[in-house]
């Protein structure tokens, strides 16, 4: 009989990254952030639906999406805005 360790899937909890990232497009870019609300909302319901997939090939899809979005993000956020807090 073969020996099964099991794992299980790491969970987390409903965090809304609106007020976090409209709050950094309007200390550091010079742009207003309020017409960004539509796109962050879109973002918070993409993390919401990848924090909540099945293993299957639709959930493997909203994952890369979700993948995707973050990777396209990185283009104009640092990848660690608290470490930039602590040098200020």
């Amino acid at each position: 009989m073969a020996n099964i360790l099991t794992v299980p899937f790491r969970q987390t909890s409903n965090v809304s990254l609106t007020p976090f990232i409209l709050s950094y497009i309007s200390e550091h870019y010079d742009q207003n952030s309020e017409q960004f609300k539509p796109d962050c909302a879109e973002l918070d319901a993409l993390r919401n639906q990848a924090i909540r997939v099945h293993a299957d090939k639709a959930g493997e899809g909203i994952i890369l999406r979700y993948y995707g979005v973050l990777m396209s993000m990185c283009r104009n956020f640092p990848l660690d805005v608290c470490a930039l807090r602590d040098e200020s």
